[in-house]
């Protein structure tokens, strides 16, 4: 986020849906995805797109998907955007870890211990909710890279192949 961003501009909440390679939409819809509208409020949710993250990097280092440079470049927009913008609204709520002095009074102590948990120590906290998005969000990115190193050694070995097609074309031994 720049630094004329104001508070109440909301990080995104989810990724482009379009197949950068071919211009089509993919196979799921936003209303679809594990992040479509996903809040750091929402626990499952946050849980949910996190583990399917790591299981995407999973598939990236078995080999399981490659992407092209037009498309590792989409997406990593992407994910660093929601990295840089969820690590801003992250170091922001750092601020409510503190317990705010609200008064001398047993309604006062209470909210005020809620803010803190509901911030950082509670087991829905926004902070560790936020963590786990900005983590799903890094693998990510690295199974996107990883997908692209399979996607040039793909293209590298057809290469190869249609070098050595061409040369026994030239050969007359094809």
């Amino acid at each position: 986020m720049n630094s004329d961003a104001n508070w109440t501009s909301a990080p995104p909440t989810s990724p482009p849906t379009s197949n950068p390679s071919t211009g089509s939409t993919s196979g799921f819809h936003a209303e679809e995805s594990p992040v479509s509208g996903m809040s750091p409020l929402d626990t499952d949710k946050v849980k949910r797109f996190n583990a399917g993250a790591h299981d995407l990097k999973r598939e990236a280092e078995s080999g399981g998907f490659a992407i092209n440079e037009d498309g590792l470049n989409l997406y990593k927009k992407a994910c660093e955007k929601f990295i840089n913008e969820w690590s801003e609204v992250r170091s922001r709520l750092w601020g409510l870890g503190d317990k705010a002095p609200l008064g001398d009074f047993p309604y006062a102590d209470a909210v005020a211990d809620f803010n803190v948990k509901a911030a950082i120590d509670g087991s829905d906290a926004l902070i560790p909710n936020i963590d786990l998005m900005v983590d799903g969000y890094k693998q990510a990115l690295e199974a996107l890279e990883i997908a692209h190193r399979n996607y040039a050694r793909k293209d590298e070995e057809n290469n190869l192949c249609f070098a050595r097609i061409n040369q026994q074309i030239l050969d007359g031994t094809a």
